[in-house]
């Protein structure tokens, strides 16, 4: 019977040990349960049936003979058992304090794990997005100074922190800014996405970046496929500046007066112009049946003042194809479609098609550093009829 009550005890700090080491980053996370902490019908039960056993048979005592051959055997055992586990205790005590002493930089320092496809990846502290959407973000204006988006109705009674995020030209430009109510074209591969690209600093922090590459030899495309290298490159965001505003919670002053600071963005966007050229293209006979992109660049400065497309976007079309999974993407989307015009991403600047090369903004860019300040004066319109037989679309380029 003392074999099995040593077992149990010992088990207990052995799982207790290999979670408190994987908590403080001593050791890899094992999976395993905490006894009467960790969720689990089926854990909860063992703990309780092991831990009655060991009551019930603490109160049975055995003869001195017994008592004598146990303190003979196992005394000297019990006790190196107890030093070892109280050595591993002060140990973590010590972690736990270095841990406290440098909480601002490990608060906000992400952990490298590898993904369900076995691609790598960086996890952050899930309260750094729990802080940020405790500050009203600012407004998003364009170059003239016209609202994009913003998060005030000009109601004070009705506007609050947690206001929804107006957008007056809907669809029209929700490429250039992204839809933060309704979670879509957030991804950079799908348009300029300010809302998201500029997520931090609309909330009143300066986040920086580096960008790094790392190879993983445990990536599977799906689960039929055997294991493959990827390369993958990994953003690695410095948050440190939102270290105190966590650990000072999310109702401190500290959260009440970024909530009152001015955090506004402006964009090289021209708004009015933007609306033209759709406007156009959207009801020109030469590009109106057909799939179109239109960039606008400042000749002088190079600032880009509008990527239009046609057909406009529509949030319906985005809201579906933002559910579709990677690696179904081309047949679902056929299905989905049909052969209805659809624009999944802002066709000018990232969709890689024929004429020209991989986006429009580069084409631009090549004329006026071959023409200089005169390749503003050109128009290079493609006939969509040539390339309707090869790809079933056309691709018209202005610059």
């Amino acid at each position: 019977m003392i074999y099995l009550m040593a077992g149990i005890g010992i088990a207990t700090l052995i799982q207790l040990m290999l979670i408190t080491g994987g908590t403080l980053g001593l050791m890899p996370l094992t999976g395993i349960s905490v006894p009467f902490l960790s969720k689990g019908n089926a854990g909860i039960i063992l703990s309780l049936i092991a831990f009655a056993f060991i009551i019930i048979m603490s109160n049975e005592k055995g003869d001195s003979l017994e008592m004598e051959y146990v303190k003979k055997n196992f005394d000297n055992v019990n006790v190196y058992s107890l030093l070892f586990f109280f050595g591993v205790l002060i140990i973590f005590s010590g972690s736990l304090i270095y841990y406290q002493i440098k909480s601002s930089k490990y608060i906000v320092k992400p952990a490298l794990v590898l993904n369900r496809s076995g691609e790598w990846q960086y996890s952050y502290n899930p309260r750094i997005g729990m802080m940020l959407r405790e500050i009203k973000p600012g407004n998003i204006y364009d170059r003239n100074g016209i609202v994009l988006a913003t998060s005030e109705s000009g109601n004070k009674k009705t506007d609050s922190l947690h206001s929804k995020r107006t957008y007056p030209f809907s669809a029209d430009l929700v490429f250039w800014l992204g839809d933060i109510n309704r979670e879509i074209a957030k991804e950079e591969s799908n348009g300029y996405a300010a809302e998201f690209r500029h997520y931090t600093m609309l909330r009143g922090f300066d986040v920086t970046s580096i960008a790094t590459q790392k190879t993983s030899d445990r990536f599977k495309e799906n689960r039929f496929l055997p294991e493959t290298e990827k390369e993958s490159e990994l953003v690695l965001y410095d948050y440190s500046a939102l270290a105190p505003y966590i650990k000072a919670g999310r109702n401190s002053m500290l959260i009440d007066d970024q909530n009152r600071k001015k955090k506004d963005a402006y964009l090289s966007l021209d708004a009015a112009l933007s609306q033209k050229i759709n406007k156009i293209i959207q009801s020109s006979d030469l590009s109106k049946n057909f799939r179109t992109s239109v960039v606008a660049i400042n000749a002088k400065t190079g600032d880009v003042l509008a990527s239009a497309i046609n057909p406009m976007p529509s949030y319906k079309d985005l809201k579906l194809v933002s559910n579709i999974e990677a690696q179904d993407y081309r047949w679902v989307f056929k299905q989905i479609f049909n052969d209805r015009k659809v624009a999944p991403q802002d066709l000018g600047v990232t969709f890689n098609s024929r004429p020209g090369s991989t986006a429009k903004i580069i084409d631009a860019f090549a004329a006026m550093n071959q023409y200089g300040l005169s390749a503003a004066n050109f128009l290079s319109l493609y006939n969509p009829k040539k390339y309707q037989e090869r790809a079933g679309e056309c691709e018209c380029l202005y610059a």
